[in-house]
């Protein structure tokens, strides 16, 4: 008697930040850009936290543009997760941001990545007509897996936002010359070791993508001031009112008002505005800030 067996071999069961996924691919990165150790914990400019523990946190965005992958640190004493690494980095840098959902059965997920790249001051993103923003802490939370599709309100900015179309795929490594593993849990479960590096890398399409050199985040600090819009020229008959609107970006700044090079008192706001406009204030108005 002869005995036949028949064998259904079936795939492994893909996980993203932990959780299974019915349509992602195993991720694989390049061994020449995971394990060369050419950038070290100490090259970190941008720190959060403050204890004896340290750990390095990576974004990869696969945007246009983008040349580097941004490294942040992160101090802590006891215990940290990397949602607490990630969310004090995003409360710290003016210019890093995180969309979330919490509360899955598998703790929080990371929906979305951003960076103000212009340093404009303004983020935000947009989908089907609805525009969402930061909260104060660099947060902008999700809902219903319903992450596919926002895009970035400026055009200069970083964003990368998905689950079915593209996903952000988590990387773990415990020291400076280790290699990345792929993750197989989500940023809640993440327990923090000193000196250990988390990974983010955007899986554009679904697929993976290779690491790019890495390079430190700036540093916070004051962001230059500079005109976004010039004010426009505006001819007004007599008694009608008038007002100029530039628009600025930079960090605390103060505004003064001139009229044919002399400084009008008390314009020190962002706009001038001519409530009823006579002959003499016919002339040429700027403002320095």
């Amino acid at each position: 008697m002869v005995l036949l067996f028949a064998v259904l071999q079936l795939p492994a069961q893909v996980l993203v930040q932990g959780r299974p996924h019915p349509t992602a691919k195993p991720q694989m990165v390049s061994p020449r850009a995971i394990a060369d150790g050419t950038f070290t914990m100490d090259m970190i400019e941008n720190w959060s936290g403050e204890g004896a523990n340290r750990a390095a946190f990576v974004v990869q965005w696969n945007a246009e543009g983008e040349t580097s992958a941004l490294v942040w640190g992160f101090r802590w004493d006891g215990e940290a997760t990397g949602e607490t690494m990630a969310r004090a980095i995003a409360a710290s840098d003016p210019r890093f941001f995180i969309m979330t959902e919490t509360g899955t059965a598998y703790g929080s997920t990371v929906s979305g990545f951003g960076y103000d790249v212009n340093k404009s001051g303004d983020f935000s993103i947009t989908k089907d007509g609805v525009t969402l923003s930061p909260n104060e802490n660099g947060i902008i939370f999700s809902s219903s897996y319903g992450y596919d599709g926002w895009t970035c309100t400026d055009p200069e900015d970083y964003w990368q936002s998905g689950w079915y179309q593209g996903y952000w795929s988590y990387w773990l490594k415990s020291s400076d010359s280790d290699a990345w593993g792929y993750s197989g849990t989500g940023i809640t479960g993440r327990k923090l070791t000193d000196g250990c590096w988390d990974g983010w890398n955007f899986a554009v399409n679904m697929s993976s993508q290779p690491w790019k050199p890495l390079a430190p985040a700036p540093k916070n600090g004051p962001t230059a001031p500079s005109v976004k819009v010039q004010p426009e020229d505006v001819t007004v008959s007599p008694g009608e009112s008038v007002t100029f609107a530039p628009e600025f970006k930079g960090d605390s700044l103060y505004f003064q008002w001139y009229k044919d090079e002399v400084a009008i008192q008390d314009a020190e706001a962002s706009s001038y505005s001519i409530v009823s406009a006579e002959t003499s204030d016919a002339g040429r108005y700027y403002c320095v800030v």
